[in-house]
C-alpha cells in the first residue's frame, strides 16, 4: 500500500510503552498514622483530610484504600509489602504527630497533605497558615479590637510556625501600649490553664486568637463573657464548632488537592521521589460565629 512508518510517532509509542499505561481501576492507598476509626467516629480535621481525599479518589474513578501504619507497629517495610501486594502505587500520606516516616518510596508514588519533617522530597498540600493569621488580624483590626493577642500551641507542626511569623509581623507596627506577649500554651498540658490566666491578666488582651477551642472554655471558667468581655478568633474552625468565629483552613479541599496531584503523578507514571518537591498552599475562609462583636 505504500505505507511508511513515521520514524517521529514510531519513537513517540516507543516513549510511551516504556512509561507503562494507566489503569483507571487503580487503587489509592490513604497511609495514616493513627487508627482507622480516627477517620470514622472522631470529630477532627483528619476525618476532613480523608473525606476530601476518598471524595475525589471516587470522582476520578481509583480504588481508595485506608490503612494504618499503627496495624503493623510502624514497620514501613511490612507496610511496602502489602501494598505491593495489593498492586497499590499511589500512597496518599496523612499528617503525622511525633512520628518519623522512613520508608522507601522508590517503587511508590506518594503526596503528602501537610508538610512532611523527615521526607523533603514528597509534593505537599498545606493550608495556608500565614494567610490564615492575617486574615484573623484584618478582621479583628477592622472591628476596632487593638489589644489582639494570640496563643501559640508549640511545634506540633513545622508549619504552625507561619502563625507565629505572622503574628510577629503585625506586632512590629504597634505601638507599645498594643503590643501582647505571645504565649506558648499546648492545648494538652496541665498547666496550660493557669499559665493562660496568668498572661491573660497580665497582658489584658481585647481579642484572643486560638488553635484550640479549649481556650474559650478557659475564658468562660475566668467569668468573662463572650464576645462581651474578650473576643475570640479560632484558627482552625471546623463545622461542628459552628457557634465559634474562626478561619476554615478547608482541610478537605486539601486532601481533594492532594489525591489529584497523585492522581495526575500516576498517570505521568512519576515513581519515586520528586527531584523538585511542590508545595501547595490551599487559601483559608473567614466564617463569622458568635465569638466576635464590633468594638467601633
Amino acid at each position: 500500500m505504500g505505507y511508511k512508518k513515521n520514524p517521529l510517532i514510531s519513537a513517540w509509542m516507543k516513549a510511551r510503552r516504556s512509561q507503562g499505561t494507566v489503569n483507571s481501576k487503580e487503587t489509592i492507598a490513604f497511609l495514616s498514622f493513627d487508627e482507622i476509626k480516627t477517620f470514622k467516629e472522631a470529630d477532627n480535621f483528619y476525618r476532613l483530610w480523608h473525606a476530601g481525599a476518598q471524595s475525589m479518589a471516587q470522582e476520578l474513578g481509583y480504588g481508595f484504600n485506608t490503612i494504618s501504619a499503627k496495624d503493623y507497629k510502624f514497620s514501613w517495610q511490612s507496610i511496602a509489602r502489602v501494598l505491593t501486594s495489593r498492586g497499590i502505587r499511589g500512597i496518599l500520606l496523612a499528617p503525622m504527630l511525633g512520628k518519623t516516616f522512613s520508608m522507601d518510596l522508590n517503587d511508590f508514588i506518594a503526596v503528602s497533605v501537610e508538610k512532611m519533617d523527615h521526607s523533603p522530597h514528597i509534593d505537599h498540600v498545606l493550608p495556608n497558615h500565614f494567610e490564615g493569621m492575617q486574615l484573623a488580624l484584618d478582621e479583628g483590626i477592622r472591628r476596632g479590637y487593638r489589644r489582639i493577642g494570640y496563643i501559640h500551641p508549640g511545634r506540633l507542626y513545622p508549619t504552625h510556625l507561619r502563625w507565629k511569623g505572622a503574628y510577629l509581623s503585625y506586632r512590629e507596627f504597634l505601638s507599645a501600649n498594643e503590643q501582647v506577649e505571645i504565649i506558648e500554651a499546648p492545648a494538652s498540658s496541665a498547666e496550660t490553664p493557669e499559665r493562660f490566666q496568668k498572661w491573660f491578666n497580665s497582658e489584658k488582651p481585647d481579642l484572643v486568637i486560638c488553635p484550640n477551642p479549649i481556650f474559650f472554655t478557659h475564658l468562660k471558667s475566668m467569668g468573662l463573657c463572650i464576645p462581651e468581655d474578650c473576643g475570640v478568633i479560632h484558627l482552625e474552625w471546623k463545622p461542628s464548632w459552628e457557634n465559634l468565629t474562626g478561619i476554615d483552613q478547608n482541610f478537605r479541599m486539601s486532601g481533594e488537592i492532594a489525591l489529584k496531584m497523585l492522581a495526575n503523578r500516576l498517570e505521568r507514571n512519576e515513581v519515586g521521589y520528586s527531584k523538585r518537591p511542590i508545595s501547595v498552599l490551599v487559601e483559608p475562609k473567614w466564617i463569622e460565629g458568635q465569638t466576635l462583636r464590633s468594638l467601633r
